[in-house]
């Protein structure tokens, strides 16, 4: 299962959008869908959050670190995403 964080027309074209929230927008449904993969009994999955300033990936690994059912992160290549996606391996 992959998890595509980048922002969507829909929310980037809102009248409410901030782009100071994407963080936080992001973070948010990276939490939700790492719920979902554990519901589901995944043992893993990919994050894709693209390359840029590395701000999300980073993010990623912290929170990554810190959650209880999420064994390791690693950020290698892979053919269809490149450097710009994080595999999760849940315990």
């Amino acid at each position: 299962m992959a998890i595509d964080l980048h922002l969507s027309k829909e929310i980037l074209n809102s009248p409410f959008y901030d782009p100071r929230n994407s963080l936080s927008i992001q973070m948010d449904i990276f939490e939700k869908e790492i719920d979902k993969a554990l519901v589901m009994g995944l043992n893993e999955i990919i994050v894709i959050h693209g390359i840029g300033e590395g701000v999300l990936k980073r993010e990623i690994q912290k929170i990554s670190k810190q959650h209880p059912h999420i064994l390791s992160t690693s950020n290698e290549y892979h053919p269809l995403y490149g450097m710009g996606s994080t595999k999760i391996i849940f315990k």
